[in-house]
């Protein structure tokens, strides 16, 4: 999860990051892995948004892509 104010809840297991960059490093971390899910808030406080995040995800996507 990547959150500025929320937690996980209901005995939910995870990790939970509260800016852009600790999102990006967490999905750099988990690059090699499946990830069941990923929860994103898209304004992080002040200025940071999820934006760096989906770059990298979309950067990923289309790696998934050209090496099919």
């Amino acid at each position: 999860m990547v959150d500025d104010l929320r937690s996980l809840v209901n005995g939910r297991i995870g990790e939970v990051v509260r800016t852009s960059d600790a999102g990006v490093e967490l999905l750099d971390r988990y690059r090699d892995r499946r990830l069941d899910e990923l929860w994103l808030d898209h304004d992080l406080g002040g200025d940071d948004t999820i934006w760096p995040v989906m770059e990298v995800l979309e950067r990923a996507g289309r790696a998934t892509r050209n090496s099919s």
